[in-house]
């Protein structure tokens, strides 16, 4: 009974700790974003700095409004377009 009780303990463990992580991943990135606004809003930044900025909201913003494809297995899939038939085998 003591090993039924140690693996479930261990199992909590892990997702605990899961969780915690995420929590603090989601912490981390409201500071980050904090951060990313500050630099796009601040005059006296440099401005190489202010451009790695913009073009960091712009990625994530991408990342965020791009259409995901709910069909998707995960699989990648190589399409040769005009290759003879026999090398396509």
């Amino acid at each position: 009974m003591v090993q039924i009780n140690e693996i479930a303990a261990a199992g909590t463990e892990k997702r605990s700790g899961a969780v915690k992580l995420r929590r603090r991943l989601t912490k981390l990135a409201g500071t980050a974003l904090d951060s990313l606004e500050d630099v796009l809003t601040d005059e006296g930044a440099k401005a190489a700095d202010r451009i790695s900025a913009v073009k960091l909201t712009f990625e994530l913003l991408n990342r965020q409004t791009a259409p995901r494809d709910e069909g998707s297995d995960g699989v990648l899939r190589v399409v040769f377009d005009g290759i003879e038939k026999e090398l396509a085998e």
